[in-house]
Formats: structure tokens, sequence, C-alpha cells
């Protein structure tokens, strides 16, 4: 993969991509790419976990929110952005069928590895390979760990002036370096409301996720959406903790602090800029229902009438690993980072 990011910049017009481009190419390439090649990516095996790997009992409250939305008259078609393992997938669809009569299930995934996995738990699920195949509909869509790894534009605050991040090559190595940023992302920073910022300032644009996610919502004649994602309001862009940005590589469960030497063996991700999502929403009239943390959401979906009573004193009995599992979920480091937004139309 760095070979191929390499001649890439190679034949650029000034020896310079974008970050963007960068990381499209580490985890999208049809060959390398990270989220395309034939390796465990989630769970203690892969690199990172998810509130999906850590227990089936998100998707149980997933399902449950989702009944929920289905008794309001929302129509009980579901689709789920980025189906990975298929693990979200299985436990909601086993949920479901306890309680509804009819539902249709689609998974947008597009990486051949990933269908492979889903379809062997779930042989006859509807999987699309993109957000354009999917046609307009009146439903349900949920996402968890979804836009955080779409590619965003870099932006670093030096000088006095915006300039973007991009990657060339010195020594047969990828660096990172900076030009000057075009007004388009001028303006784009400005609409966040960054008007003071600080001298060294790192920030992303998120102008894919902004592209799929104004192509979704155009798609939903009626219906909701959930995401669920770790990210923020841009109010906190400039907080002194935010000031080299958020974009972060991890490998075998490990932070990485140079995401250029192994591009395709690490994951790439940024914060979701929630703000943004909303916007988008509102600008095709989705109504914002909540916007909360992942923890009090759960316990919205009153997550403690899962636990389980018991009398034994085994702490690896199913029991205990269940209601164990609750209590992470509420005080653990998923309850601090993730958020989950419902917008409704």
């Amino acid at each position: 993969m760095k070979a191929k990011i390499i001649n890439k910049i190679q034949q650029s017009a000034n020896r310079f991509i974008p970050f963007d481009q960068f990381m499209e190419m580490a985890l999208y390439d049809s060959e390398a790419g990270y989220y395309t090649k034939s390796q465990t990516k989630i769970g203690k095996e892969g690199d990172f976990y998810t509130s999906v790997s850590a227990s089936p009992i998100f998707a149980e409250i997933i399902a449950k929110w989702i009944i929920e939305q289905v008794k309001s008259g929302i129509p009980p078609y579901i689709v789920e952005l980025g189906g990975g393992t298929g693990e979200l997938a299985q436990t909601i669809m086993q949920k479901l069928q306890n309680d509804l009569q009819h539902f249709h299930y689609v998974i947008v995934e597009s990486s051949p590895f990933h269908q492979s996995l889903i379809r062997t738990k779930l042989p006859t699920v509807e999987i699309i390979p993109s957000l354009d195949q999917l046609p307009e509909f009146a439903g349900i869509v949920i996402s968890n760990e979804f836009f955080d790894a779409l590619p965003v534009k870099a932006v670093i605050f030096q000088n006095g002036q915006w300039h973007e991040l991009g990657v060339t090559v010195e020594n047969n190595d990828l660096q990172e370096t900076a030009i000057l940023a075009d007004q388009s992302l001028i303006e784009m920073i400005k609409r966040l409301g960054i008007t003071a910022p600080h001298n060294h300032q790192r920030l992303e644009l998120p102008l894919v996720m902004n592209q799929v996610y104004n192509t979704l919502c155009h798609k939903i004649g009626h219906g909701v959406i959930l995401t669920i994602d770790y990210g923020m309001k841009n109010e906190s862009l400039l907080l002194p903790e935010r000031k080299q940005g958020s974009i972060r590589g991890f490998y075998q469960h490990q932070l990485i602090d140079n995401i250029y030497q192994n591009p395709g063996q690490i994951d790439i991700t940024s914060n979701v800029l929630f703000d943004e999502l909303i916007r988008i929403g509102e600008a095709v009239h989705f109504e914002t229902m909540s916007f909360t943390s992942q923890r009090q959401f759960l316990l919205d979906q009153n997550i403690f009438s899962l636990l389980e009573e018991h009398r034994d004193t085994d702490p690896f009995s199913h029991a205990s690993k269940r209601n164990r599992a609750i209590m992470q979920f509420i005080i653990g480091d998923f309850s601090q980072y993730f958020h989950t937004l419902i917008q409704r139309k």
C-alpha cells in the first residue's frame, strides 16, 4: 500500500496529495486498503473493540429501540450503514423476529471481506455495496462507528493562515506537509464557528461525511436515523485537548503515533462533528429528537431491565458476565467517548 501511495504522490503535479486522498487509499483501496483486506479487524484478534463486539447486549438495546420506532409508525424497513462482521445485524434480527411479524433488513457494506462475513452469519440478508444504490425508502437507519472512518480533510493554522495538510515523499518515506488552504476550506472552517484559532491548531473537515449524510437524508421520505459514534459538537473544537485534532491510528489495540508508516495495516479514524449531521438533517426537514451520550441513550432504553437475577458465585456464569457487561456499558470507556444522535422526518 505504501508503494502505491508513493507512486500516486510522484505522479501528482506538486508531489503532494491531500490527507483525505491518503486516508481514502489507506483504508479503502480495492486491493490493499485496511477495510478491504481479508483480515480480522474487530475484537480480541483485531485492532479495536466496538460496543457490538463487547457484548450482544448493545445490539439487544438497539433492537428494542427499533421496535419502539415501528410501534410509533415508522415502517419496518431497516438500513444498517457499515455492517462489519454482521454481529449487530444478527442479534437485532433475532430479537426483531420475536416482536415484529414482518421487517426488511438491508446492510450497506462496501468491503467484499466484510460482505462475506455477513453472508456467513446471515445468508439471506440484503447487502448493498454502496449508499448510491439504496432506493428511496421510508424506514429506520442505524449506524455504529461508521462516520468516524470516512476520509476527512485536515488543516492546521500557522503563521496566521490556514494550511491544508497532506502527504509527500522524502527518502522513500511518507511525510506530512502543508500547503495554503483554498477558499472553500476556509469558508467551511468559518461555518464551523472557528474565528479565533490557536497557533498550530489542527482540525478535520468532514466533506465526505457531509456528502454521504446528505445522500442518505434525501433517500428517506419518512423515517428516523440513529447515529452512534465518538465525536463532539463544534463548540469543543478549540478546547486545549483538541489542539492536535482527532486523527488517530490503531493497530492491535495500540494507539499508533505515526499513521504514515504502515498504511493499509492500521485503522485510521477521526471524531465525528455531530453539528454537521444535525445541520444537514434539518436542511431537509429532519427534526433532532435527541443528542446524548451513549450512556444516557442506554439508560433511556432501560438497560438495567436486562440485568439477570442470580445467586451463584461463579464470576464466569452467563448471568455474571451479562450483568458485568451491562455495568461496563454505563461506567466504562464506551459510555465516556460515544454519543448518539436521533433525527426523525
